[in-house]
């Protein structure tokens, strides 16, 4: 079938622009022969970008908030941040994100989260370094999965994941951080 095209090259080949609406959003999968992507649309949706990434262990050990790294034993995976001032931070396990790309290999991985690496997410922080105020910058924390605010600068090349957008005084909580890895 062919819209806006006569001459359709495969079973359904759209040329223009493509509207999808759904209660709980909808997906495209984009394939040129050797790579495949999905793209996740939401109507009700946050507007960061995340990508569908492997994490090491059992999927329900991790939640949304959740400050990820490398997995520096498992090439391609990610794990939660476990020390301060990781230069192995990737994002912020993503709520409810606006975009969500995927590089498929092969068949979806049932451990996989979306990782939000772009946009104003909410982040699990501790205020072991410090309050933490609007504009702070944020760095991986000691506290496995969260993030802390930035003080040392000589570590903060590489290290950093984001400013916050909003207050910590003590203990741990969650915050709107806009994600900038740094």
């Amino acid at each position: 079938m062919g819209i806006g095209t006569t001459n359709p090259g495969a079973p359904l080949e759209v040329d223009g622009n493509v509207k999808l609406t759904a209660n709980s959003g909808a997906s495209i999968t984009f394939q040129d022969g050797t790579t495949q992507s999905t793209a996740y649309t939401g109507v009700t949706c946050g507007g960061d970008y995340a990508e569908s990434v492997d994490v090491s262990g059992d999927r329900k050990h991790y939640g949304p908030g959740d400050v990820l790294v490398i997995d520096p034993g498992h090439p391609g995976k990610f794990l939660k941040s476990a020390e301060p001032y990781s230069t192995s931070v990737t994002g912020v396990y993503s709520t409810r994100p606006g975009t969500v790309g995927r590089r498929q290999t092969g068949p979806k991985n049932p451990d996989e989260v979306p990782m939000a690496m772009i946009g104003i997410v909410p982040t699990r922080v501790s205020a072991e370094n410090g309050a933490i105020h609007p504009g702070d910058l944020l760095v991986t924390a000691s506290t496995i999965g969260y993030a802390m605010k930035g003080t040392d600068r000589s570590r903060m090349l590489g290290a950093v994941i984001g400013k916050a957008l909003g207050n910590l005084d003590s203990g741990k909580g969650v915050i709107e951080t806009v994600v900038t890895l740094q």
